[in-house]
């Protein structure tokens, strides 16, 4: 594959503006501790800036607060904002959230670190990372971060649930940082992994962190096909 996979379009993307999914993202997994101390070992400045993009409720951006001189966050969804404003450290006087897409929005700075959490994949690589090389500083780096669940027993099962109910019944695999590499938006110099870790959830919120992802976003779905 040498082109954008079809089904991430600015519509599908919208699909995280909707409040439902919005109140249900707090069921996603939390990025480990470790996840931090990797970034933090990316920067290299002193009294560093770091800008997040796609933030959403700012899982990345607003734990960052504490250990950077300033952090920018980016997001197209107000809802996000909203929601995230609400949460530990929403409010840090270092942290400025920015409405808009990333492509239009991204402030006259020098970054010491780009992030971006479960969210490039949504944007115009061809606009966003020439960007992203005129706003790093001499020592940056731009980071993307996701999460990678182990297999579960019950995921045979699972699947076929979600491709017959999907948003997205258009959806290809596709490996974004290859992808990206072959068409010359990004050079990857390094990439790690944290340690696996257990979490617990109910039956219940494990239904809800299904639908805080684009594909099941209920707001999307016929009412019948949808049971939180």
């Amino acid at each position: 594959m040498t082109k954008r996979p079809a089904h991430l379009t600015y519509a599908n993307a919208s699909l995280f503006k909707g409040k439902g999914l919005v109140d249900v993202y707090h069921h996603r997994l939390p990025y480990p501790q470790e996840t931090f101390q990797i970034l933090l070992e990316l920067i290299q400045d002193e009294s560093p800036i770091v800008l997040d993009v796609g933030t959403g409720i700012g899982n990345l951006a607003r734990r960052l607060t504490q250990h950077v001189n300033h952090v920018d966050a980016i997001d197209f969804s107000q809802n996000m904002i909203d929601r995230g404003k609400s949460l530990p450290n929403g409010d840090a006087p270092n942290l400025q959230w920015i409405y808009g897409r990333v492509e239009d929005v991204i402030p006259d700075k020098e970054y010491s670190l780009i992030v971006g959490g479960d969210s490039m994949h949504w944007m115009e690589w061809d606009v966003i990372f020439p960007k992203f090389a005129d706003r790093l500083t001499s020592n940056g780096f731009v980071a993307i971060v996701g999460r990678n669940e182990k297999r579960r027993e019950w995921e045979d099962d699972l699947l076929p649930v979600i491709q017959k109910y999907s948003n997205y019944q258009n959806f290809v695999h596709y490996d974004m940082i290859q992808l990206l590499q072959d068409m010359g938006h990004f050079e990857l110099v390094g990439d790690t992994y944290t340690a696996y870790y257990t979490s617990q959830q109910s039956v219940d919120d494990y239904v809800a962190s299904w639908h805080s992802r684009g594909g099941l976003a209920a707001d999307a779905m016929p009412k019948d096909d949808v049971a939180i």
